[in-house]
């Protein structure tokens, strides 16, 4: 079973998408299954799949039930999001800094930051 797959960089995203499974739906129509995934560069990651595909790690797992999808590496449900990412990093060559706790506006902001409130 070949698998066929393109790679697109729009100069933006780069867009990966993988043909999963093909069938027949009537003679000479053919339907595909296609995993999608596109990524900024940097920290954003979108995967689309079929329902029927079963995904896990830092995307979930595509049952449709949101409230179950923060599962580390080995399964568990954990109430720090640092905890759940960390689970996820995949480092062999030991360049990915140690995380750090999470800031306020504020913090990151410092004499920048300007609350703004609509009115």
């Amino acid at each position: 079973n070949t698998q066929d797959f393109t790679l697109l960089f729009d100069g933006a995203m780069l867009t990966l998408t993988a043909t999963i499974d093909t069938r027949e739906t009537t003679p000479g129509t053919f339907e595909h299954d296609k995993l999608v995934v596109r990524w900024d560069g940097f920290v954003s990651v979108q995967i689309q799949t079929p329902m029927n595909v079963k995904t896990c790690g830092m995307c979930g797992n595509n049952d449709g039930r949101p409230e179950n999808d923060m599962r580390t590496r080995r399964g568990k449900m954990p109430d720090n999001v640092n905890v759940f990412g960390d689970s996820w990093q995949s480092d062999p060559l030991g360049r990915c800094p140690e995380t750090q706790a999470a800031r306020t506006s504020e913090e990151v902001c410092g004499e920048r930051y300007q609350e703004v409130r609509a009115d």
